[in-house]
């Protein structure tokens, strides 16, 4: 009997925050929160139990903490921080340092238990900080002007299923300038901090980081008592600025396989996973599946998935989620020869007991030609993809390319992806995801539904079907709408579509 891993400390989290948000969404304003001496808190997120059960938490002479009121820089210091401890002291960064306040009374005793340096983040008061933090630990407050910080909660609150949403920007205004948001009066905050700038505590501003990185990473480090050399300091600013983080996010948080029906689908995904497979020893698995298959309550399990995730679509580009496009995730559209495409599809619909089947090869073909089948028209699709063949981010490859040539389309592909294989990696990879080998261990893969999704995976099979007329008027639509497109040239059209 096989045992599930145990959970990760992230996905603890993760799990916490799906359940609350959950039980959230119906909530009045007035539930979501509780008032803990004159201030708003968020009430699936923490409790008046916690705060006082904070009050005996001792801390360390080494323990780092950031003060910051709500969306003024929070998460970005805490990812400078691990960094700088991941050069100086060897130490993973990890999501199970978060903000003080969060959570259960009983959360100490997994504080207690972390080495040190600790690092913790709060928007509390200076008065509800616990003693011991504001006697032996080193504070850093960062502040951001006001205006660009109400603005930026205004998003959050509307985006975060367990803080009062608002119908509009005047509704939140108010209560920001009203003391009735969360976390109470951006003024009274830094108030309460400017009243207490003593030698254990230090502030730094959100503009002044943005503006100045490298001078003010040092400034901080220095207050840490943490030895950086130019050479991390450079580093760490690699790795934390804005941009640089987002860059990250790009090519670790959403790997998007895109391709028309019967194109190749199931075998890029099998690719990618093979690839994270050897670099990251992640189990391959095929759970992580179409984008627009499932019910709506999939996207909370996709959004846990450990990064970096693979997906895959049939969709057209304006149907894709826009942060796809906005964070620029990486895209690889697979492309394959019109002809051989329709006859795939044909024995697909045929063969696959959810879809519409066809008693003919020529009622199939006058659906496909008048794009009359599932997901429509194959040449509407490459052409709103083409629309896209220049952002850098998108690339195109062609079925047959990746039959003629494997290895050197699998590091084109790799490399665009930035997983670094080795030569060796490349061969493992290849010599199992070839058509032959996927085919041979569908049974495994994909069940009972293994011959529907590897029938032949071979080039021109298209002329044991099309009649001439079938053929002349593939040619006469793709001639049409295709042939002057990038992506038309790409799919080498008198190649593998002229008789």
């Amino acid at each position: 009997m096989s045992s599930s891993k145990p959970k990760t400390e992230r996905e603890k989290l993760l799990e916490v925050m799906e359940k609350r948000s959950r039980e959230a969404i119906n909530l009045s304003k007035e539930d979501m929160l509780f008032n803990y001496k004159g201030v708003l808190y968020p009430t699936y997120l923490s409790s008046i139990e916690t705060f006082q059960a904070l009050q005996t938490l001792e801390a360390r002479a080494d323990d780092m903490v950031i003060v910051t009121y709500p969306k003024c820089g929070t998460n970005w210091m805490v990812q400078i921080l691990h960094e700088v401890l991941y050069l100086t002291h060897n130490q993973e960064p990890t999501l199970k340092d978060t903000l003080l306040e969060f959570g259960k009374p009983d959360k100490l005793e997994s504080i207690n238990g972390q080495s040190s340096p600790r690092i913790f983040s709060t928007h509390m008061y200076y008065s509800d900080l616990p003693k011991s933090f504001l006697e032996k630990a080193k504070i850093l407050v960062i502040l951001r002007n006001p205006k660009d910080a109400a603005v930026s909660f205004y998003h959050f609150c509307n985006n975060l299923p367990v803080l009062p949403n608002y119908s509009s920007w005047n509704a939140f205004f108010q209560d920001f300038m009203s003391r009735e948001v969360c976390y109470g009066s951006y003024f009274d905050h830094v108030l309460s901090w400017n009243e207490h700038l003593e030698e254990n505590i230090m502030a730094v501003t959100y503009e002044d980081l943005k503006e100045d990185f490298a001078v003010h990473l040092k400034k901080i480090t220095d207050f840490f008592g943490l030895d950086l050399t130019k050479d991390h300091v450079t580093e760490v600013e690699k790795k934390t600025t804005f941009k640089a983080m987002k860059e990250k996010s790009e090519t670790t948080h959403g790997v998007v396989s895109d391709a028309m029906f019967r194109k190749g689908t199931n075998w890029a995904i099998q690719i990618f996973h093979e690839m994270i497979f050897h670099l990251q020893n992640k189990e391959v698995t095929i759970e992580q599946a179409m984008i627009e298959f499932g019910k709506p309550q999939k996207i909370e399990y996709l959004k846990e998935q450990p990064s970096p995730r693979v997906f895959s679509t049939h969709l057209y580009p304006d149907d894709l989620p826009k942060s796809f496009f906005e964070k620029k995730a990486k895209m690889l559209l697979i492309l394959r020869n019109p002809k051989d495409t329709a006859v795939s599809y044909y024995h697909f619909c045929n063969t696959n007991p959810v879809l519409p089947s066809f008693a003919s090869w020529d009622l199939f073909f006058n659906a496909y030609i008048e794009g009359k089948v599932i997901y429509g028209s194959y040449f509407d699709h490459v052409l709103d993809w083409n629309k896209h063949n220049d952002e850098e981010n998108i690339m195109a490859v062609t079925f047959e390319d990746l039959k003629e040539d494997f290895p050197s389309e699998l590091r084109k592909i790799s490399d665009f992806f930035g997983l670094s294989l080795t030569d060796e990696q490349i061969a493992l990879v290849e010599s199992k995801t070839t058509f032959k080998s996927m085919k041979e261990k569908s049974s495994e893969s994909h069940g009972k539904l293994g011959n529907v999704f590897f029938r032949k995976g071979e080039i021109g099979d298209w002329k044991n079907y099309f009649t001439e007329e079938q053929s002349q008027a593939v040619d006469a639509k793709f001639e049409e709408i295709l042939a002057g497109t990038n992506l038309g040239k790409k799919i080498n059209y008198n190649k593998y579509c002229k008789s």
